[in-house]
């Protein structure tokens, strides 16, 4: 049983969860959703970011439909913290008196940490954070600590230019 499935909330979301056939984006909402009904959340406090309900039910999800091992799963998951709360620190504290950081850093972490597991190549998981760099209206090109993490991630410059050795966050 995962918690929060037996308070209403969790009954209301497990019921809409198993309404229609399981696919990954329906169970990382369902797990994400019963992540915050305690309110049992981690906090990073430096970056202000809640890691845990990002980037664990993207894990899961993609881990199980992939087949991954726990191992695995627990390696995308530290992939992922690492990577929501870079972003969290790059905007720093005040970023949390308009936006809720976990909304608009978590994404990266969640994207990380499947990217990860989808053993995506250091150009495919670039292009998937700069994906979510888009998706989130908050940020703009003016940007640039994210910008700079997103080519730091893998050692490779923003613009284009390639770095000889890309690595993916260890």
């Amino acid at each position: 049983t995962v918690a929060g499935t037996n308070s209403p909330q969790g009954r209301i979301l497990t019921e809409w969860f198993r309404a229609e056939a399981a696919d990954v984006n329906r169970t990382t909402l369902w797990l994400g959703g019963l992540m915050h009904i305690l309110e049992v959340d981690d906090l990073h406090r430096q970056s202000v970011v809640h890691p845990g309900c990002v980037v664990i039910p993207a894990t899961v999800a993609v881990g199980l439909r992939e087949g991954a091992s726990g191992r695995q799963m627990l390696e995308a998951v530290l992939k992922g913290f690492e990577a929501c709360t870079r972003v969290g620190n790059s905007v720093g504290p005040s970023h949390y008196r308009l936006w809720h950081n976990t909304a608009t850093c978590g994404p990266f972490g969640g994207a990380y940490a499947a990217g990860s597991l989808l053993a995506l190549d250091v150009w495919q998981l670039r292009d998937a954070l700069g994906v979510i760099f888009l998706m989130i209206p908050v940020f703009t090109r003016d940007d640039e600590d994210i910008l700079d993490f997103i080519g730091r991630c893998h050692r490779v410059r923003w613009r284009g230019r390639r770095d000889s050795n890309p690595r993916p966050l260890a």
